[in-house]
């Protein structure tokens, strides 16, 4: 079993390998060379990118401290207006202004920590929105929304297994996107997400997670 959930896992991660594929310039018969080599770095890639998203460029304003959104979660100071704040959440969470985004994220995380009960009662619509900013190309967006993701597990524990695999035909589910992160991201990017699925583990049960794994 534990042998089947490892090549899930590696499946969900990278899909196949180019190797694997027959019939086409990935084919595995042959011998190793440069050329096979970069053809795999470069289909690897590709899979990582949504078609026709381009990387952002550019560099974050100076007058944003993207630190204020890295805050650890006992930091994080409660809601002066919980009901109304969760209520404007799922909204909020959609904007394309990144540091609105982040402003979003940062809502999340404090109902998450000091109100989760009214955080509760729109997570299924929030939830969607924050998996997307966890795809944001923007590495501080996409850093936060991991980090909320922390908060998350923390806060509903299996709660959330409901969450981790549910999926629509177009996206996948909030586990594989962390899986995809920790494989395919920025430098920092994967470390955070590494830490996302290991506090996932802490309060998630391993058997819950690897039955998600062989379904």
């Amino acid at each position: 079993m534990l042998k089947q959930a490892e090549d899930k896992l590696k499946q969900l991660t990278y899909g196949p390998a180019p190797g694997d594929l027959t019939g086409g310039a990935f084919s595995s018969s042959g011998d190793s060379s440069d050329e096979n080599i970069n053809q795999d770095a470069a289909y690897r890639r590709d899979r990582a990118l949504p078609k026709g998203v381009k990387l952002p460029t550019g560099k974050e304003p100076d007058d944003v401290d993207v630190a204020q959104f890295y805050i650890s979660t006992e930091d994080l100071v409660p809601c002066t207006s919980s009901m109304a704040d969760a209520a404007a959440l799922a909204q909020q969470l959609e904007s394309d202004v990144w540091t609105d985004a982040c402003a979003a994220l940062m809502i999340a995380r404090r109902l998450a920590a000091h109100h989760p009960a009214e955080l509760s009662n729109v997570l299924g619509e929030c939830l969607p929105q924050i998996k997307n900013q966890i795809n944001n190309l923007r590495s501080s967006v996409c850093k936060t929304a991991l980090i909320a993701a922390q908060d998350l597990f923390k806060a509903y524990g299996e709660a959330m297994l409901t969450h981790l695999k549910s999926f629509s035909p177009t996206s996948p589910t909030l586990l594989v996107t962390l899986l995809h992160k920790a494989a395919l991201g920025k430098g920092f990017v994967i470390g955070e997400a590494k830490c996302a699925l290991s506090t996932m583990g802490q309060f998630i049960s391993s058997e819950a997670v690897l039955g998600l794994l062989l379904t």
